[in-house]
């Protein structure tokens, strides 16, 4: 039996419509749009703040922490993972445990797999002018 014409013109579109699939990409799309945008607006003023704790500019653990707490929200963004790493480098040596705290933490937000936290500082290494490498 073959289907009328108006089948498919009058009907309501469904969940698995191509036309509403491209509507909830385009949604999905859009937010990442401005999840990117968001992380593009705060870099510079992150950025300006490892480089204040990179310098000893800002060395008081309470403030450090507080910062890294807002960056970590933003580490989805490969830049401001960068600037994370820095400072956790920075301050590894006075203060290991918090480190591993925010190494965790990391992981615990952005990565799933259990066992990978020794890595964290196997890539993207800092050279002798305390600047992260991309190798």
């Amino acid at each position: 039996m073959k289907k009328s014409p108006e089948f498919f013109t009058n009907r309501q579109p469904v969940a698995g419509d191509l036309t509403v699939l491209n509507k909830e990409y385009e949604d999905i799309f859009n937010l990442v749009e401005q999840i990117t945008g968001l992380a593009d607006r705060v870099f510079p003023y992150y950025e300006a703040f490892a480089e204040e704790v990179a310098s000893d500019c800002i060395t008081d653990i309470n403030e450090i922490e507080r910062g890294l707490d807002y960056i970590l929200s933003y580490c989805f963004d490969n830049r401001i993972l960068l600037l994370y790493k820095k400072i956790l480098r920075k301050i590894y040596k006075q203060y290991p445990s918090v480190v591993k705290s925010y190494v965790d933490a990391y992981y615990d937000m952005y990565e799933s797999d259990e066992g990978e936290n020794e890595e964290f500082f196997t890539t993207n290494h800092t050279n002798d002018t305390n600047e992260v490498s991309d190798e």
